[in-house]
């Protein structure tokens, strides 16, 4: 890692610097049965999280295979332009129909790069 890290507090990560921000989301899900979709956000806010916006989203879904848990994956990604560390701010959503999915907490990540002045 280069310079100084991300900050989070409560699922809401704070950056280190101003600049154009590569942000990445990834998790991966299970159940034994099916799951209509799967959702995962970026939710990125620059008003100190008063509001939040949609940035980045994907969705996939699980088809039971009836002799135990099936796998899948999410990815999402957004650019973001950070031109206040003291209001721009990032959280990371996952959603479902039924809500009764897994997500492991070891297969979720999230990635950020600046890639360069706002």
């Amino acid at each position: 890692m280069l310079g100084t890290g991300m900050t989070e507090s409560s699922g809401v990560f704070t950056f280190p610097s101003i600049g154009r921000w590569y942000i990445g989301f990834n998790s991966v899900h299970y159940k034994n049965g099916d799951v209509r979709y799967i959702g995962v956000s970026i939710q990125t806010s620059i008003n100190t999280g008063s509001a939040y916006t949609s940035s980045g989203l994907a969705y996939t879904h699980i088809t039971g295979n009836g002799t135990g848990s099936t796998y899948s994956s999410n990815y999402c990604s957004a650019i973001f332009d950070v031109e206040s560390i003291s209001t721009h701010r990032v959280m990371f959503g996952v959603s479902g129909n039924p809500s009764d999915f897994y997500t492991g907490s070891s297969w979720t990540n999230a990635t950020f790069l600046r890639i360069g002045d706002t």
